[in-house]
C-alpha cells in the first residue's frame, strides 16, 4: 500500500514539475522574442526619444516595456540590459550610453528627438528582436550588456 501511494505521489510531482517547466519554457520564450517589420529604427536607450509625457504613457501602457509598445503598425520592442544602466557596446564596437537600464529598437517616425545617442539602422526584411542571457539581438546588431566592467581596466 506505502508503495503505490509513494508511486503516485511521485508521478503526480514529475508530472507537476514537467507542465511547470513547460510553462516557464514558453512564457520566456513568449517574453524574449519579437519580430519587427522592415524599416528604419534607431537602436538606442528608449528614454532619450520621447517627451516626458510620452515616456511616461509608453512605460504605462507597456509595464515599463515588459512588452512591445505599438502606436498602428509601429512598434518599439525593448529588453532590460544585465547590469542597468551605462555604456554598452555592439560586435561592430558601437557604443551605446544607457540610462533607463534598457536597449530598445525604436520605429524613426515614431520618435520624437532623435538626436541623443542613438544609432540608426535599417532592416531590408523584418527580424527577429531577443535577450540572450544579456546578449540583445535587434536583428544583426547584437549589444553585449554582460561585459565584464574589469576588462575594460
Amino acid at each position: 500500500m506505502w508503495t503505490a501511494f509513494a508511486l503516485e505521489a511521485q508521478r503526480i510531482y514529475l508530472e507537476t514539475e514537467a507542465n511547470e517547466q513547460s510553462r516557464r519554457d514558453n512564457s520566456e520564450e513568449d517574453a524574449m522574442s519579437t519580430t519587427i517589420r522592415a524599416g528604419n529604427y534607431y537602436i538606442g536607450d528608449p528614454c532619450y526619444c520621447f517627451s516626458h509625457e510620452k515616456w511616461d504613457a509608453i512605460l504605462n501602457a507597456t509595464n515599463c516595456l515588459d512588452e512591445p509598445y505599438k502606436e498602428g503598425r509601429k512598434v518599439l520592442v525593448a529588453f532590460g540590459t544585465a547590469f542597468g544602466d551605462g555604456e554598452y557596446t555592439d560586435q561592430d564596437g558601437n557604443k551605446y550610453s544607457v540610462d533607463s537600464g534598457m536597449l530598445a529598437a525604436i520605429p524613426v517616425n515614431m520618435v520624437d528627438r532623435p538626436d541623443h545617442g542613438l544609432r540608426k539602422v535599417f532592416f531590408e526584411n523584418p527580424v527577429e528582436c531577443f535577450d540572450n542571457n544579456g546578449f540583445l539581438h535587434f536583428g544583426n546588431v547584437v549589444i553585449d550588456t554582460v561585459q565584464n566592467e574589469e576588462e575594460e581596466i
